[in-house]
């Protein structure tokens, strides 16, 4: 990364070479100007252009970047707070070959940006609108020029209701990553539209859009089998579903159910036998779900690495028992405040899952002291008899308020791996 500007650096620099160009966030226009236009230099290879951050950069920077790059394949312009939809004029007139643009944070940003772009960017294949709050449904027609289209993140636009997710699907035929979270006005029609639309999609991130209901999960689920990731993190009215989900889209490997409450154990075990391919689930805070069904995830789900039960309050050893003897690749579990777990079942997992990362016990009542102080030296002789292994245990006492830390080290060994007991 290019810290300074000066005529020595500039003197040194062979630009005929260089591919990737990462600029400081001290750049203004001028010294953006003098590099790519004033100077003797060129950079007829440039494929990368990376101006994150860049504050102080406007139009005006811009467009001598748009005159100086014509192989650009990617352009970085997070934060970049100061550029207008004139901005992508240079950008749809200059990078004729442009695949990846990231307007992150870029808050000028309207409608009008993205019809330049639907209309000037036809190779544009990942595009991220995170945050750019005046984008509304219209763009997303705009959008639908672009055929190429694979990645669009639209995280945090909070005008966008959906509308134009049918035109957008519709001409972005080959669309495998969708991020509508914390898209607040999101609604039914427009998930309708995305599973109508979309077939092609493999990763759909819902969280945070509360008005979603069953209605558009079913048609997702009916139009969109080949999807690998799905977040409803706090879509708080899914309910039956998520039934259509597991019959359907048989390659979900990442399943978020965070806070959907009313997810209940004819729908879970559904998503066991359904999705066999899961290898991250999250189940926290909900509270209905009891052991018959996560003793069908633990029996079914053997590629299971990431489990989080957090809240799960009907939750005791028998699922975990399911889960230890039936989950041999778990990495990581979280069974904070789920009371009627107890030592034996934790000890379980403890002996069972040797690849176990990070286990967060917290606020689990029954679990003593005593098992605490076997999985400690359970992981200890463990790693000891690992080599280049260093163990990490790491208690943290909620009713005194602090945390014990104790370092179990092999001799002349580098630090390669770790494993965490969290009560916090």
């Amino acid at each position: 990364m290019l810290r300074t500007i000066d005529a020595r650096w500039l003197k040194r620099l062979v630009s005929s070479e260089v591919e990737e160009l990462k600029l400081p966030a001290s750049m203004t226009d001028n010294e953006l100007i003098h590099i790519l236009l004033l100077s003797d230099k060129r950079f007829p290879k440039l494929t990368t252009l990376n101006l994150r951050k860049c504050h102080k950069i406007t139009d005006s920077g811009l467009t001598a970047c748009g005159l100086a790059g014509p192989n650009l394949r990617s352009l970085n312009l997070e934060g970049c707070r100061r550029i207008t939809n004139f901005s992508l004029e240079t950008v749809g007139h200059g990078f004729l070959h442009l695949q990846t643009l990231n307007l992150k944070g870029c808050n000028n940003i309207t409608d009008a940006g993205l019809r330049i772009l639907g209309r000037e960017c036809v190779h544009l294949q990942s595009l991220h609108l995170i945050n750019c709050s005046k984008i509304t449904d219209n763009g997303l027609v705009a959008l639908g020029r672009c055929t190429h289209l694979q990645v669009l993140n639209l995280y945090g636009c909070g005008n966008i209701f959906g509308a134009g997710l049918a035109a957008l699907g519709q001409g972005c035929v080959h669309l495998k990553e969708l991020h509508l979270n914390f898209c607040g006005k999101m609604r039914d029609a427009g998930l309708v539209e995305v599973g109508r639309c979309c077939p092609n999609l493999q990763l759909l991130d819902l969280s945070d859009c509360g008005n979603i209901t069953d209605v558009g999960l079913l048609e997702v689920a009916r139009g969109c089998s080949y999807l690998k990731s799905l977040n409803l993190s706090n879509c708080c009215h899914i309910k039956t579903s998520l039934s259509e989900v597991a019959r359907r889209c048989s390659n979900i490997q990442s399943l978020n159910l965070y806070n959907c409450m009313d997810i209940n154990d004819a729908s879970l075990s559904e998503i066991a036998r359904g999705c066999s391919n899961l290898q991250t689930l999250d189940l926290s805070y909900c509270h209905i779900i009891t052991d018959a069904s996560l003793a069908e995830v633990g029996r079914l789900c053997s590629n299971l690495q990431t489990l989080s039960l957090r809240d799960c309050i009907y939750i005791t050893n028998v699922s975990v028992f399911a889960i230890a003897r039936g989950c041999p690749k778990l990495q990581s579990l979280i069974l904070s405040w789920c009371r009627y777990v107890t030592d034996a079942s934790v000890s379980e997992v403890a002996r069972r899952c040797s690849n176990l990362q990070s286990l967060n016990l917290s606020d689990c009542t029954n679990i003593t002291d005593a098992c605490k102080n076997a999985l400690k030296f359970f992981f200890s002789e463990e790693s000891n008899r690992q080599s280049n292994c260093t163990t990490i245990l790491t208690i943290i006492d909620t009713e005194k308020q602090r945390s014990l830390v104790e370092n179990s080290t092999n001799s002349g060994h580098t630090h390669r791996g770790y494993r965490r007991i969290d009560k916090n």
